[in-house]
């Protein structure tokens, strides 16, 4: 996805315009193609230059289901958005059964509740986008393969319908500390065990959304001796037909990433720590505190010059 979200909107409403263009600026970096008349939509469909449509229902040379229908049957991977104060439940339903992605009420509380549905929209247009992506690598040949996928250090597999590894590239394999024909047949549920949980619960989970997106964070079990932290997505992926055919999977380590952010988290509580501390005594306790999430520190010892004492004290 760019990062300029290109954005069709058609309401023959300059005030709302501007309103919702306010808004959207807020959020994103948006080019936005104003439509208020027929052939203004006509010329925007004809350059295809957009990500998004936000529409209102009533306009004065068509209503919203037209632009709707017209978008779908032209452009049916494009998202809408039904964003109006003149419509009702049941056009409301009427859109979605056609393909509307969203229907807002139009009033003034309702703006930001416009912008955060753009924000929505587009992550599942990325996720897409990264899941066809992810397809694509994984149909290439072994030279395109580790061009293409291998340098993006995120691991990827392709399971069939009932969740047995049909091929996996080396990032993967790395993370389970094996190779790519160890992963060859294992199941998803072997793959990821969770040390915190005696039972396997990515299967439960995922139990309920086999022909969906799917997406969990955890900390799973390398081998017997270490864990590591991981995001991990799984897609649907379906035959020429839209038959469910199998699943995709990216799993990314994220063990240094949040380390990091622990790290950088408990350095700014002990400098904080600094000057809200009343004595010296509840200083260290508070940083012991802070490093317990970080290492052990059962062991350790502070030597601080008190001035009081004119000496060495350890804590």
């Amino acid at each position: 996805m760019p990062d300029l979200l290109k954005i069709l909107l058609v309401d023959d409403n300059p005030d709302d315009r501007l309103l919702i263009i306010r808004e959207l600026r807020k959020l994103f970096l948006v080019d936005v193609d104003e439509v208020f008349d027929n052939k203004g939509f006509e010329r925007a469909c004809m350059q295809a230059d957009f990500d998004l449509v936000i529409t209102d229902y009533q306009l004065r040379w068509t209503t919203g289901i037209e632009i709707l229908i017209r978008i779908k049957t032209g452009f049916p991977l494009k998202p809408v958005i039904m964003f109006t104060g003149t419509g009702s439940e049941e056009i409301a339903v009427m859109a979605m059964k056609i393909g509307l992605d969203d229907y807002i009420l139009k009033t003034p509380q309702h703006y930001i509740r416009l912008a955060l549905s753009v924000k929505s929209i587009i992550k599942r247009m990325q996720d897409e986008y990264l899941r066809k992506q992810a397809e694509s690598a994984l149909h290439k040949s072994e030279e395109d393969y580790k061009t293409l996928v291998e340098k993006l250090g995120i691991g990827i597999s392709r399971y069939d319908k009932d969740f047995n590894i049909l091929m996996s590239n080396e990032a993967h394999a790395r993370m389970f500390g094996t190779s790519t024909a160890a992963m060859a047949g294992k199941k998803l549920t072997d793959l990821y065990r969770f040390p915190d949980s005696p039972e396997n619960h990515i299967s439960s989970e995922f139990a309920y959304t086999t022909n969906a997106q799917f997406e969990t964070f955890g900390t799973v079990m390398r081998n017997v001796k270490s864990v590591f932290d991981v995001h991990i997505r799984i897609f649907p992926s379906h035959n020429d037909q839209g038959e469910l055919s199998g699943y995709v999977e990216m799993a990314e380590d994220v063990t240094s990433k949040l380390k990091s952010e622990r790290v950088q988290q408990a350095l700014n509580n002990i400098s904080t720590s600094g000057f809200i501390s009343q004595n010296l005594v509840q200083l260290v306790n508070s940083v012991c505190y802070e490093l317990t999430s970080l290492i052990d520190v059962s062991g350790v010892r502070f030597h601080i010059f008190s001035e009081d004492r004119k000496r060495l004290c350890d804590y």
